[in-house]
């Protein structure tokens, strides 16, 4: 068997706290025990206080190439600056392959929700190198636009990690691909009481008195509707406090007040431990976040035994009793919902979450590569 080589190329990789650092950091580290994989080599953004090359193990380095932030909203000169700077950076991959002799790419599909050069690239790879290289689209949300669906035969395989992205390609695309569902890996180690106790202090906040929403402040995650309930509840008389963690990408002015009484906790982005320790010593995790697929920090929560709301719409999901689902927009009846699950003690009790094993996730990947 020929060994691989591969080039994973993603916009962020730990110490950067969020879900696709650590599913990406997850593949990397496990991949590294296999005998079929011969050597990872990891693109992403800079970070600060990171060095710009870490050697992760014997076969795995991390290449820190891409400005930080790159990919997000173009509302300053600045960002667009960037944004270019990244597109040219990439016309590296032509320098990384020659140099690392890659026989795989593996791509994250979020350098494509933007216009940019990536798409060229692939296709100029696959004209020089044919099938020497097989390169890969990771698919992990929904918000890629309509003409990237368009060109998705150019890639060797598409990799997506949900039933909901799978069918949403398929009815987008009207080419032949090959397209597999990996989900997505995940690997917790369980806080003990003490490191829970130690989180919530340094935050400032009451264990169990609060309802924790992880997501960060985001239209696109449904941040606002898990305000909603909070308020809701509020005004039925209970006192909780919302703890949010995560980028804060769409503040509104109604929530200044909140904030300055101090039942508001904005905490910014944290350590990936640290997310964890806040979802064990909350009332419950709101998941509500009507684009899931599905949501990192639901299954964390399952794995923890955390009371949790879970998001909509993910096939994944579908054994689950409904009473555990934020299946409307309604935050009236979510709040129902919540209150149902505090008073009855409720948790998702159908959930295979072993799926998730990395173990169990990268035999797939490995598959996919050797095909």
């Amino acid at each position: 068997m020929i060994k691989t080589n591969l080039l994973v190329v993603t916009p962020i990789y730990p110490p950067a706290s969020g879900g696709g650092a650590q599913y990406t950091k997850c593949i990397v580290e496990e991949l590294a025990h296999y005998d079929s994989i011969s050597n990872i080599n990891v693109l992403t953004e800079g970070y600060p206080d990171s060095n710009f090359h870490d050697i992760l193990n014997s076969k795995s380095h991390v290449w820190r190439l891409f400005p930080y932030r790159a990919g997000k909203s173009k509302i300053t000169f600045s960002s667009y600056v960037k944004y270019l700077i990244l597109q040219i950076k990439l016309f590296t991959l032509f320098h990384w392959v020659k140099r690392e002799r890659i026989n795989v790419i593996l791509l994250h599909s979020s350098f494509l929700i933007h216009a940019g050069s990536l798409s060229f690239i692939v296709w100029c790879i696959k004209k020089i190198y044919k099938n020497d290289i097989k390169v890969i689209l990771d698919i992990r949300d929904i918000f890629l636009p309509l003409s990237v669906y368009k060109r998705l035969y150019i890639y060797d395989s598409i990799i997506c990690c949900s039933k909901r992205i799978e069918d949403l390609i398929i009815s987008k695309t009207l080419e032949d691909i090959d397209i597999h569902v990996c989900p997505m890996p995940i690997k917790i180690s369980k806080p003990n009481v003490n490191e829970v106790d130690k989180t919530c202090s340094l935050y400032g906040i009451n264990k169990n008195k609060y309802l924790f929403f992880p997501n960060g402040i985001s239209s696109r995650k449904d941040f606002h509707i898990a305000y909603e309930i909070w308020v809701e509840l509020l005004e039925r008389g209970h006192e909780f406090d919302l703890v949010v963690c995560g980028r804060n990408r769409s503040w509104k002015k109604k929530y200044d007040k909140k904030y300055a009484n101090g039942s508001l906790h904005y905490i910014g982005s944290i350590s990936n431990k640290e997310v964890l320790c806040l979802q064990k010593g909350s009332a419950i995790v709101l998941n509500t976040c009507r684009s899931e697929s599905p949501s990192r920090t639901s299954v964390e929560s399952m794995i923890l035994e955390a009371k949790v709301l879970l998001p909509p719409y993910v096939p994944e999901f579908s054994d689950i009793d409904d009473k555990l689902v934020a299946s409307s927009k309604d935050c009236k009846h979510l709040a129902d919902k919540v209150e149902n699950i505090l008073l009855n003690n409720l948790f998702p009790d159908k959930y295979n979450y072993h799926v998730h094993d990395p173990g169990i996730v990268c035999k797939g990947y490995e598959k996919i590569f050797n095909l």
